[in-house]
């Protein structure tokens, strides 16, 4: 077993693999926890089937993934469902945080949301951190937006254990030439909720809801259509800070 701090709460996983815990390594800590974790053969047996079906639906083939990271994937979802109750929800994409702002990049699956981010590490360098490149937590108070890098970020296992004010959050276009639009707040609630991650308990979904609605009043929204040159980030970041 090891503790893990994430947005702001510390908990107590009991592991079967020890996968978990080296993905985790740079979020241990010592501190008391406020919850215990236990995965179940069930739990990661859910895992496997709801991968499958996934797979089946975009209509590629299913993996074959080990117990250990499938362990892995049903750690997290506990997690994210203990932390709705606490206001703090998942959303599908890769953010950053540039010179403080935190900017989070969403999308279909495929689109390029890593390619853009690595865009802007390359044009703005030190400027640029990535705080995580797939799975952020999102913490929604009235006043503010947090964003929180996690352990459980993508194949590419980029992530920063530390949190950043969400202003911005741009949905990616693939695209010959480079633009982007602001998009009204009204036409923003299907999209976002797609990126969401929606519990099966009735209760937690509509608190989604909820904080969704209280996000869409506060983040900036923009449709980012980009190609893979290094312009896209120039002229995505010279749009968005001209509002």
């Amino acid at each position: 077993m090891f503790k893990i701090k994430i947005a702001d709460k510390v908990f107590l996983i009991n592991n079967i693999y020890n996968y978990s815990l080296h993905y985790c390594k740079n979020y241990l800590t010592h501190e008391k926890e406020d919850f215990e974790i236990f995965v179940t053969m069930e739990d990661i047996s859910y895992e496997r089937i709801k991968s499958n079906k996934e797979a089946e639906l975009e209509g590629i083939e299913a993996q074959p993934f080990s117990n250990s990271y499938l362990e892995y994937l049903a750690i997290y979802r506990k997690i994210v469902e203990i932390l709705l109750n606490y206001d703090i929800v998942l959303i599908h994409g890769s953010l950053i945080s540039m010179d403080g702002i935190g900017y989070l990049f969403t999308g279909k699956s495929g689109v390029g949301k890593s390619t853009h981010t690595a865009l802007w590490h390359k044009v703005f360098k030190s400027r640029v951190k990535i705080i995580n490149d797939d799975k952020p937590l999102i913490k929604i108070n009235k006043n503010k937006i947090i964003a929180y890098g996690t352990p459980w970020s993508g194949k590419n296992n980029l992530n920063t254990n530390t949190s950043v004010p969400l202003k911005n959050i741009c949905f990616i276009n693939q695209n010959i030439t480079n633009a982007v639009e602001s998009i009204d707040k009204k036409q923003i609630l299907f999209n976002i909720l797609n990126q969401v991650y929606k519990p099966k308990d009735k209760k937690l979904l509509v608190k989604t809801l909820r904080l969704v609605d209280e996000l869409i009043k506060q983040v900036n929204f923009y449709n980012i259509y980009c190609n893979m040159d290094m312009e896209a980030a120039q002229i995505a970041y010279k749009e968005i800070t001209r509002e």
